[in-house]
């Protein structure tokens, strides 16, 4: 460009002297002398940029407080949740559900609200940023499956809990009393290795990541395996010789619930163990109810803790326990006073693992 008038001069042929003659200023410069032109600042931006930095200045309130979220397009909402998550956070997140469940959302836009949700899962730092995550996925959890199945392989324990909760609820779940789905059942969707792999490390925490439930983590994912027990047999298998005693515990009722032949046996012997075992909650009531379900099969295993002359307070309740599930096992009318004392076989709260009341169970 020709230096004063800005005139482009690319292309001009130099004279014999290495000149170049503008044709719009009519001066003589050096090829040298071009340079780009210079960004140039208009009125009007300029302008423009004053009046924004004036009312955010003016409207600090309303800048902070997110007032503007309803007035401005979803992309630069998501660019906004993307790139600075704390400011107006809630205002922000709250328009964004707002507008997926009033399906303004576009399908591109709602992959990259997905991504965000799918972080916000282990975003610890934030408060309620895990929940608005979820409340995101469960929104449209067929359509973030595969999002959610990478996200079973994250190193972060509550991202992988959350989107194996999320997956679980989109299962399609067999009626009460029907078998577990498996791969002859047309119209089923099977799980993955991947959400039965998450789903026996859950077993081990009562987290409770589902919010406005009380079912916590640990029983919604035993409750969920039992269904496919037989495909989660080989991490089953790993949790009942694990360090974990609620794990182990639970995989071992799991094993046993869902007839894996192959775990009978170190299932039977890891519930028997509980019996005399207060460490874990309820965990002689899980034991002593899994048992009982097993009917005349559990019988080899308590016949070893019967009779004892210990003064061990843990091996006598092993012993009264065994007694009163044989006795229960082998169709023996039980008083009241026993009955009840096979109920209370814990010092821990029923309640706490959602088990129904022992005497009423049916031996399957």
């Amino acid at each position: 460009m020709a230096k004063g008038c800005w005139y482009e001069l690319q292309g001009a042929v130099p004279d014999s002297q290495g000149y170049v003659r503008c044709p719009e200023c009519n001066t003589r410069q050096r090829p040298t002398a071009r340079r780009r032109r210079a960004f140039r600042w208009h009125t009007g931006r300029l302008a423009l940029m004053l009046l924004l930095a004036a009312l955010c200045c003016q409207k600090v309130r309303w800048t902070r407080g997110g007032q503007w979220a309803p007035l401005t397009p979803a992309p630069v909402l998501i660019a906004v949740h993307a790139l600075a998550p704390g400011f107006a956070k809630t205002p922000v997140q709250d328009e964004l559900l707002a507008r997926l469940g009033s399906g303004s959302i576009s399908p591109w836009l709602q992959g990259w609200l997905d991504r965000q949700a799918i972080r916000a899962l282990a975003a610890d730092e934030l408060t309620y940023n895990a929940e608005w995550g979820q409340a995101i996925l469960q929104h449209h959890p067929r359509e973030s499956i595969a999002v959610l199945e990478e996200a079973l392989q994250s190193k972060d324990y509550q991202q992988r809990q959350i989107a194996a909760h999320i997956l679980r609820g989109i299962e399609p779940r067999p009626a009460s009393g029907s078998l577990p789905p498996d791969a002859s059942t047309p119209g089923m969707d099977l799980p993955s290795d991947r959400v039965l792999k998450v789903c026996v490390e859950g077993l081990g925490d009562d987290s409770r990541f589902t919010q406005g439930t009380r079912i916590t983590n640990a029983m919604d994912s035993r409750e969920f395996l039992c269904l496919h027990a037989q495909r989660a047999a080989p991490f089953l298998a790993l949790a009942i010789g694990g360090w974990d005693d609620q794990r182990s515990l639970l995989a071992a009722s799991i094993a046993i619930d869902g007839k894996v032949a192959s775990l009978q046996d170190s299932a039977a012997q890891v519930l028997v163990g509980h019996l005399s075992d207060n460490e874990v909650d309820s965990d002689a009531i899980v034991s002593a109810s899994v048992l009982i379900g097993m009917g005349p099969a559990a019988i080899p295993y308590l016949e070893p803790l019967l009779p004892t002359d210990s003064f061990d307070p843990f091996e006598t309740q092993a012993a009264a326990t065994a007694e009163l599930i044989i006795r229960r096992v082998r169709g023996e009318k039980l008083s009241a006073a026993d009955a009840k004392r096979l109920n209370v076989i814990s010092i821990r709260n029923l309640g706490a693992m959602n088990f129904a009341d022992i005497s009423q169970l049916r031996i399957r």
